[in-house]
């Protein structure tokens, strides 16, 4: 019968420890054993004292090093994205909000920092990269939105900058043409009527006046609201000359839309010469007695009202951004009402030059109402950027609002002690007088009172 292996093993390593002399230094032991026993036992542990350490190469030394390098970066990484997308930024963090402590900016602070973002989308459109992108990332962080989708948003806008030009180029040539030919033809129509009932006198009546107005400003309303979200319809030099100082439009689509815009005045008028009656009437030109200083003057508040309407209800977003078109032709209405009699309301470069250009006829004081125009434009952009640098907004944050308990509180209105009202507490029954709120249960019970605020 045939011993069992494994304690054949046993045995001889244990007659080999007792055979070796105990002088015989303890580093030699493995060796011996390994050659005269052969492969070590895996079901026979060795002994702490016998174990072999053996040291890391220093290729194995340098690998483990570069692959906790690595794992470091990527955990850093990691941390630093969910931070950039989770976290608000920096400037929302270290500087406190006026309204509160917290770091959730107000709502007008959101609707400033949304203007800010769409701002920067128009110039990443344009093919632009500068502080405004950095602001509308930092914009996009503190409201909330991921960078990347931002990122994404702006890249896509910047993909095709000059097609988007030539489509706002494209779009002011023919929102400005209909606005024109539609406001000419109909100035046109009222014009040979009145000089057919009186003998070709000069002086416009009343209704003329009205009818003029209200041509051009019903048709700067429907046109502006058709073109506006493929332009933006500004029809007109002077309202592109603003919003290009105050930063809404770029220098390169300025150049692109403003030629665009008199072009498409020079062929409204050429298109309401070849299809109405008589010659062509609608060319501005100043009244008998009026100077050219008043025409300049004229001209100068008549633009600025239509420039400043177009900055603080198009350039600048809020819940009524949607009704600009009726503001800004309404402005148009009012500026045609006050000075149609006096300079024929230029109002519009475009407009004083297309009729000259197909009359061939340029009037020696014509220099008054390009002056005027611009002046106009020049001023309406100082004041909007003297109103957004003073925050005027803080005034009255919240009166674009729909949240009702923001509206006026009327219990210490002056005009309401004067008046006489009794107030609420006083009607209630005396023993009530001190107390405004009662404390009731589902079931109806009075269990208590709070007491009256003030």
């Amino acid at each position: 019968m045939s011993m069992d292996p494994y304690y054949e093993k046993a045995s001889s390593r244990h007659s080999l420890q007792q055979s070796t002399p105990p002088s015989a230094p303890s580093s030699h032991a493995p060796s011996q054993i390994s050659q005269q026993s052969g492969p070590a036992d895996p079901y026979l542990e060795t002994p702490p004292s016998r174990r072999v350490s053996v040291a890391p190469s220093e290729h194995q030394q340098r690998q483990q090093s570069e692959i906790r390098q690595q794992s470091e970066i990527r955990q850093q990484s990691e941390i630093r994205q969910q931070s950039e997308i989770r976290q608000p930024s920096r400037a929302a963090s270290t500087i406190p909000s006026r309204a509160a402590s917290t770091i959730v900016p107000s709502e007008h602070r959101r609707s400033e920092l949304m203007r800010k973002a769409s701002s920067a989308r128009s110039a990443a459109s344009e093919g632009y990269r500068g502080e405004e992108g950095d602001i509308s990332a930092e914009s996009a962080e503190e409201m909330g939105f991921e960078r990347e989708k931002f990122e994404i948003l702006t890249m896509v806008h910047r993909e095709h900058p000059l097609q988007n030009d030539v489509c706002a180029a494209i779009g002011e040539l023919l929102g400005t043409f209909f606005f024109m030919y539609f406001a000419f033809v109909a100035t046109q129509g009222a014009l040979s009527r009145k000089s057919a009932d009186l003998n070709g006198a000069d002086a416009l009546d009343n209704q003329t006046i009205l009818y003029v107005s209200f041509s051009f400003g019903f048709s700067l309303l429907v046109t502006a609201w058709v073109f506006f979200r493929i332009s933006g319809a500004a029809f007109n030099p002077a309202v592109s000359l603003a919003l290009w100082l105050v930063g809404g439009l770029s220098g390169r689509r300025f150049f692109f839309v403003v030629p665009a815009q008199i072009l498409g005045a020079i062929m409204a008028a050429g298109v309401t010469k070849v299809t109405s009656l008589g010659p062509l009437s609608v060319a501005n030109g100043t009244a008998d007695g009026v100077s050219n200083g008043q025409a300049v003057v004229l001209e100068l508040f008549t633009t600025c009202l239509l420039c400043f309407t177009v900055l603080m209800c198009a350039a600048e977003k809020s819940k009524a951004t949607f009704l600009a078109p009726v503001v800004i032709g309404l402005a148009v209405f009012v500026g045609h009402l006050a000075t149609v009699g006096f300079t024929g309301a230029g109002i519009n470069p475009a407009r004083t030059l297309g009729p000259a250009i197909v009359l061939l006829t340029f009037p020696a004081n014509g220099w008054v109402y390009y002056t005027g125009q611009v002046l106009g434009s020049i001023t309406a952009s100082i004041l909007y950027v003297t109103l957004k640098h003073l925050d005027y907004s803080e005034v009255v944050a919240g009166i674009d609002t729909e949240d009702q308990t923001k509206s006026q509180d009327i219990s210490r209105a002056p005009l309401l002690m004067v008046m006489g009202y009794p107030s609420w507490n006083a009607m209630q029954d005396p023993a009530m007088e001190r107390y405004s709120r009662q404390i009731v249960t589902r079931d109806g019970e009075v269990i208590g009172t709070l007491p009256r605020r003030g």
